[in-house]
């Protein structure tokens, strides 16, 4: 994700140095329509052939460490604290609806299940008013999750966008801060394979390692960094070997659009 100085910087650099490569960047969710009026990344501010804007990235709400993701329930070590929001609702309504009707793609963080129950009403509501096309909505994290929201991502078509080393570290902890029974479907991936929604898995580099080999490993094993869960932790929610490869190759290819027009030589960097 880049803003205004950053994406112009890798612009300008880019015939000197980096004339072999295409790349593609995401903007804030609420810059839209300053890019499109300023043609700064190109006429329709998606960028050019060499580097696209082809994702627009909004948030919800913060972290669970913090205790700023938003939960419908209190947390269970800060019983008047349920999280907050980092944007409002409508804002983020808004912000969504105009990215969609321009057709550029739509990534959200959220963490609580709070931000997510908001997050997929907000896509469902944006997908019947603006009518289908290939939209790929995506939540970024997906991190806790109500029971009844899990079916929605498949049935909504809403990418679950994970990082799947956090569970390995937050559930060290985890549920010192939401309780056992919202620990069952925190980092919920084999249930969202099983409610048919598509997995992509990433790093979330540098605040977790950008090897997807220790992803793998954390999807596979749920087995906490402190070797206090050996059969793993939450381990329904383990997924095989062969679904988290799927996660980080063919279903992560799915996320960003891929645009129409080529460049020459291209070799392809994709923010990790």
């Amino acid at each position: 994700m880049g803003g205004t100085r950053g994406l112009r910087a890798r612009q300008d650099r880019r015939p000197a140095r980096h004339a072999h490569l295409r790349g593609r960047a995401a903007r804030h969710l609420a810059q839209l329509r300053d890019a499109v009026a300023s043609k700064e990344h190109g006429p329709n501010g998606r960028g050019d052939p060499w580097l696209r804007v082809g994702a627009l990235k909004g948030f919800l709400d913060g972290s669970l460490g913090s205790h700023t993701a938003a939960f419908h329930e209190p947390f269970t070590d800060a019983p008047k604290d349920r999280g907050l929001f980092v944007n409002t609702p409508d804002d983020l309504y808004n912000w969504i609806s105009n990215a969609d009707r321009s057709a550029l793609h739509v990534v959200v963080h959220a963490i609580g299940d709070r931000a997510n129950t908001t997050l997929l009403d907000i896509y469902e509501r944006v997908a019947r008013e603006n009518g289908p096309r290939d939209r790929r909505f995506r939540v970024e994290h997906a991190q806790h999750l109500r029971p009844s929201d899990i079916p929605r991502f498949g049935a909504l078509g809403v990418i679950a966008s994970m990082q799947p080393y956090h569970a390995i570290d937050d559930g060290r902890w985890a549920e010192r801060v939401i309780g056992p029974d919202r620990s069952q479907t925190t980092y919920a991936f084999r249930a969202l394979l099983d409610a048919k929604a598509r997995l992509a898995f990433g790093s979330d580099w540098f605040v977790a390692p950008p090897t997807p080999l220790e992803g793998i490993y954390a999807a596979v094993t749920r087995r906490t960094l402190d070797d206090r869960h050996p059969n793993g932790w939450i381990p329904a929610q383990k997924i095989s070997v062969e679904e988290a490869l799927v996660a980080y190759t063919r279903a992560a290819r799915t996320r960003p659009s891929r645009s129409t027009t080529r460049a020459r030589s291209p070799r392809v960097c994709s923010p990790i």
